[in-house]
């Protein structure tokens, strides 16, 4: 079944156009609306890289280069790494720096997807302890109740029937965040990706 974010968002989040800072218009010149030092750096004697990172103005707001840069890490990598190969392989919208999100550590990204994807009081999400403590934390700052369905402790994986029933029987189950460092087998992801409220996080 092909992602659809239109499923998973909710509709007052949809109807939000995207913020548009001057930098989408102009990226040369002085930029005295990005609190710019029209001065130069404050180093006194940069080098040429230091010159060329523009230490005096904000850095570009959607991380061009950067998110690049992630990608075709990621992509060397899969070349090498043949659990990660298999993984990009089943995407089928390539990784672009436009489709791609960064966070200030796993905290913001974890709060953001949670108070774009699940309406407060209302709506549940699967976690599956033992896992990282913030979700419990984003959850109750937006909330959002948790339905917790442990790990299998003889092998600390996911337990793939068990969430597939639970979100069967529960409509109100809107975000399935599943991370926990575990292997993933292709059935795994096969099983809970038949329903449109699991999003797979691996790590």
């Amino acid at each position: 079944m092909t992602f659809d974010i239109t499923k998973i968002a909710r509709p007052n989040i949809l109807k939000l156009e995207p913020y548009r800072c001057a930098r989408d218009d102009f990226k040369e010149g002085v930029l005295l609306d990005a609190n710019e030092n029209t001065h130069g750096s404050a180093l006194t004697d940069p080098s040429s890289l230091e010159e060329d990172l523009e230490l005096n103005r904000y850095p570009d707001p959607h991380q061009i280069e950067l998110k690049q840069q992630i990608i075709d890490f990621r992509v060397s990598e899969s070349k090498q790494d043949k659990q990660i190969s298999n993984e990009l392989k089943g995407i089928e919208t390539p990784i672009t720096p436009e489709n791609l999100c960064l966070g200030v550590g796993s905290d913001e990204s974890i709060d953001a997807v949670i108070r774009c994807c699940c309406k407060p009081g209302v709506e549940k999400m699967v976690i599956c302890p033992p896992t990282y403590g913030m979700y419990t934390i984003c959850a109750a700052v937006n909330d959002v109740e948790l339905v917790k369905i442990p790990l299998d402790l003889s092998t600390f994986q996911i337990q793939p029937h068990l969430i597939a029933d639970q979100l069967a029987k529960d409509s109100n189950i809107k975000k399935s965040k599943l991370l926990a460092g575990t292997v993933w087998s292709l059935s795994m992801k096969h099983t809970l990706t038949s329903h449109q409220s699991v999003h797979l996080s691996l790590s």
